[in-house]
């Protein structure tokens, strides 16, 4: 079967239809990138999958954080919300700018600091009983993107409470205003204990 000619009627209109789907198609607004925020309980040093828990050694002289570069690939181990600054620091002379934010339980920062960089790659989370690591790929942040990370704890006497988030901005961050956060309204577990003391 011949494939019909059209003529130069037909040819102009299907020329049109196809840049008014373009147009529209580019109209679209690509979904919003979620920010990587994990949260939630843990009992007796036992993490559930998908939550972060931090504690705070008094057996071992534990550094707060450290950060350890292999084959180009940064990993961010965080001990104890201490020392953000020092933690910047740190990661600047890596080659990475950083935005750290470490507050009290049941703090998060405002929403809305930065603009979240598109398709990023090569980050992720791991979670320890008595710590978190953040891995980043080698050109995971770029020379003109921020690593953004805040985190929050309470500790109990059996486990603690805590919420992490992180992500990549592009242009400037707005410096953190600690809010409420609503997710940490659910009640906490009775057989966690009272929190421990500061």
């Amino acid at each position: 079967m011949t494939k019909p000619t059209l003529d130069r009627f037909e040819t102009a209109l299907l020329e049109e239809l196809k840049t008014e789907v373009a147009r529209n198609a580019a109209a679209v607004p690509a979904p919003p990138r979620r920010r990587r925020r994990v949260l939630g309980f843990s009992l007796g040093g036992v993490v559930a999958a998908g939550v972060t828990a931090l504690g705070v050694s008094t057996l071992m002289p534990n550094p707060a954080f450290s950060v350890t570069e292999h084959n180009g690939e940064l990993t961010v181990k965080v001990n104890r919300l201490e020392g953000a600054e020092n933690l910047e620091r740190e990661l600047a002379e890596h080659g990475v700018t950083a935005d750290i934010t470490f507050l009290a339980p049941g703090m998060r920062c405002q929403g809305g600091r930065y603009v979240a960089a598109e398709d990023v790659r090569g980050t992720q989370i791991s979670i320890g009983g008595e710590d978190f690591q953040v891995k980043l790929d080698s050109g995971a942040v770029r020379n003109d993107q921020t690593f953004v990370l805040w985190a929050s704890v309470q500790q109990y006497e059996n486990g603690n409470r805590s919420s992490v988030e992180f992500d990549v901005a592009e242009g400037a961050v707005v410096p953190c205003e600690p809010e409420a956060d609503p997710d940490w309204s659910t009640p906490v577990d009775p057989d966690m204990g009272a929190p421990i003391p500061d």
